[in-house]
């Protein structure tokens, strides 16, 4: 995912190497798209936490008195974080497929932009 921002925004990776050389030129849509990807690397890697933590957790807490005692509440609050997390991670992935779409638009148009200015030319 972040080679996947440094692709398509090279000059934000050019400005935090080379800070002194490199003056970051784009606009707010492309800070805030910027900002959205990274918004939905650090929430896929929090998920990722949570679900490694969760898993290592659960081999002590089904050992427990209290597991046994109350294990349809554990059984309910494991599947209602686990389809909580699935909800997260398929938002995750929808604005990833949603930025991706949008940079193959966004590159299409350029292209047309130019393919046109070309022909209004006479080149």
């Amino acid at each position: 995912m972040g080679l996947w921002i440094a692709y398509v925004y090279p000059q934000v990776i050019l400005s935090l190497v080379q800070s002194s050389k490199v003056i970051p030129i784009f606009s707010k849509e492309n800070e805030r798209a910027v900002k959205s990807l990274v918004g939905v690397i650090v929430v896929s890697a929090m998920i990722m936490g949570i679900l490694v933590i969760g898993t290592s957790l659960q081999i002590f807490i089904v050992k427990t008195s209290l597991f046994a005692s109350y294990s349809s509440v554990f059984c309910a609050l494991g599947i209602g974080s686990l389809l909580t997390l699935t909800y997260a991670q398929l938002f995750c992935i929808y604005m990833v497929v949603i930025s991706s779409v949008n940079f193959v638009i966004k590159l299409k148009n350029v292209k047309n932009k130019i393919g046109l200015s070309k022909k209004l030319d006479g080149k």
